[in-house]
């Protein structure tokens, strides 16, 4: 049997290979439904009480019909699920005012397999790293709920970044391995632009730049960097950054 596949990054779809659902199930185009969803695949196998769902969807002020609401969502994420193949009698189970999912346990969801694959590319071959890396930072370049916020979906999002940025992180490494500098400069670019401050990842995108060919530019990046932590945070560059850039300078000078 084909295992199911749940995506709650960018387009949210339930679905069982083979049979998909053109344009993704008309159930989950519901913002309460997409996050009943989220909430209970990625906190399963855990019951939820209502009210916590009722947090999620509405971390300000909940309406005075949020009861009803949430009936209604809960449905469109039964009917999502079966329409993928799913028993949603007993793949949502209610009871003591709590909602728990219960998947197959070949269940795929994207998220989870985006951790395992980061996870595990450590130990694989060259090839095989970069296949599991670069499927893993597709999905998690993917907002999560972006109609959404509050502490459930922000703490979440967090999360997805962290396994996006160790992912951009192994896949430089591994496409460096690979003799591939042109595909480990774009990843290393995007790390940097995860977070400005990450002093890491900017000697990475330096080490980069230079294996490219691209010393001046990897200067320029540096001194860029330099004048963003003098101006922002009052502080210079890392005694290992700096000694980044002398190594490039005295390249730069040597092929001059």
């Amino acid at each position: 049997m084909n295992a199911p596949h749940i995506s709650l990054t960018g387009d949210v779809r339930v679905e069982l290979p083979g049979r998909p659902i053109a344009g993704g199930s008309p159930a989950l185009r519901s913002l309460q439904a997409r996050t009943v969803l989220a909430v209970l695949v990625l906190e399963r196998p855990r019951p939820v009480r209502r009210d916590e769902l009722a947090e999620v969807l509405w971390p300000d002020d909940r309406p005075a019909s949020w009861e009803s609401v949430l009936r209604t969502a809960v449905a469109r994420v039964r009917t999502a699920l079966a329409e993928a193949g799913l028993d949603p009698r007993t793949t949502i189970r209610a009871a003591f005012g709590c909602y728990q999912m219960h998947l197959p346990d070949e269940t795929v969801v994207d998220i989870e397999r985006a951790a395992t694959d980061v996870e595990s590319a450590g130990n694989l071959p060259v090839t095989e790293a970069a296949r599991l890396l670069a499927r893993a930072t597709r999905v998690t370049r993917l907002p999560l709920l972006p109609e959404s916020d509050g502490e459930w979906v922000t703490r979440h999002r967090a999360g997805l970044r962290t396994i996006h940025a160790r992912g951009l992180r192994a896949l430089c490494a591994v496409e460096i391995a690979a003799g591939r500098i042109g595909e480990a400069t774009a990843a290393a670019v995007e790390l940097a632009d995860l977070d400005q401050f990450d002093e890491s990842a900017h000697r990475l995108l330096l080490t980069t730049l230079a294996e490219n060919g691209n010393r001046a530019q990897a200067l320029l990046t540096y001194e860029r960097f330099r004048v963003l932590l003098a101006t922002e945070l009052g502080i210079a560059p890392s005694p290992e950054t700096q000694a980044a850039y002398l190594d490039l300078l005295n390249l730069e000078q040597v092929s001059a």
